[in-house]
């Protein structure tokens, strides 16, 4: 499957994409604000998944509560992490 969203919430765009469809399943997320474009507030990072889990991911220390969330409306465990 294919999961994308995308919202702003609180002036901070939220956008999350998913494929779980590769031999790899993987995906992403990015964030920024849109008053200054990204100046003040920004985060990007890959996600890697194995049946339908995030089993790791990177581009900063802690995934923010927006793409948890989303993450767990797919019904994609983020436990492992």
């Amino acid at each position: 499957m294919k999961y994308n969203k995308r919202e702003v919430i609180d002036g901070v765009d939220y956008e999350l994409a998913i494929d779980t469809e590769m031999d790899e399943q993987q995906g992403w997320y990015e964030y920024y604000d849109e008053e200054s474009g990204g100046d003040d507030v920004y985060g990007e990072g890959g996600l890697w998944l194995e049946d339908n889990s995030v089993t790791d991911y990177d581009g900063c220390f802690e995934l923010p509560e927006v793409i948890l969330g989303w993450l767990k409306q797919f019904n994609i465990s983020t436990e492992e992490i």
